[in-house]
């Protein structure tokens, strides 16, 4: 298993302490897994963290995840579970990192949001190494377009069908804002997606990302 995520133009200003605070939490809750991080930042980090280069120059943000997908990127038939780096791990992810099927992504976690920004979410994403490089095809086909709603609103267009996350695992993975801020109980996955941001909030979730 492979734990990927995206450092791209210093997330927040504070890039490398959201890898290697995600690092810490996936070591914590998940053995036998390699952890990379893609990234432009120069600064060596922290031991267990294995940086590579962002797969394509030029993209912007959130549309370098889209470049995970191109072919060769990932071994063919390897195990990939992305995280986005607001993404807090609170409990094991054995049972997640399990998943064995071609493609999931979360779920919408409100009903009602705006057209750019509704359908599945990819702040989870897990898929088989060898898949994807036509999300990637397609995406330099239109001319990396800097679409609104981001990465996740260019994979959902291409209707790929993927499998729910939070079907395949129920109680497992929560949205910070949709759940308006309780503590995790069930739950190994809580996801930020917007603010507040993790580094912005107390309580039980300082506790965990510290």
């Amino acid at each position: 298993m492979l734990i990927a995520c995206v450092n791209a133009g210093n997330y927040l200003k504070r890039g490398r302490e959201y890898v290697e605070k995600l690092h810490r939490g996936v070591r914590r809750n998940l053995n036998g897994c390699e952890f990379v991080c893609f990234t432009d930042d120069p600064e060596p980090y922290a031991d267990g963290i294995h940086k590579r280069p962002l797969p394509h120059d030029g993209l912007n943000g959130w549309f370098n995840k889209i470049a995970l997908f191109k072919a060769g990127v990932f071994q063919g038939g390897e195990r990939v579970l992305f995280l986005d780096l607001d993404t807090i791990i609170v409990g094991p992810l054995a049972k997640i990192a399990a998943y064995d099927g071609e493609f999931a992504m979360l779920g919408p976690f409100f009903d009602s949001v705006s057209d750019a920004f509704a359908g599945n979410q990819s702040a989870v994403m897990m898929w088989r190494g060898g898949f994807g490089s036509e999300i990637w095809d397609a995406f330099q086909a239109q001319g990396l377009p800097n679409i609104s709603g981001g990465d996740q609103a260019f994979i959902n267009s291409l209707d790929l069908k993927p499998e729910v996350l939070q079907e395949l695992f129920p109680g497992s993975i929560m949205s910070f804002k949709r759940e308006e801020g309780r503590a995790p109980i069930t739950e190994s996955i809580v996801c930020f997606h917007g603010l507040p941001r993790p580094h912005q909030c107390g309580g039980w979730v300082k506790h965990y990302w510290s």
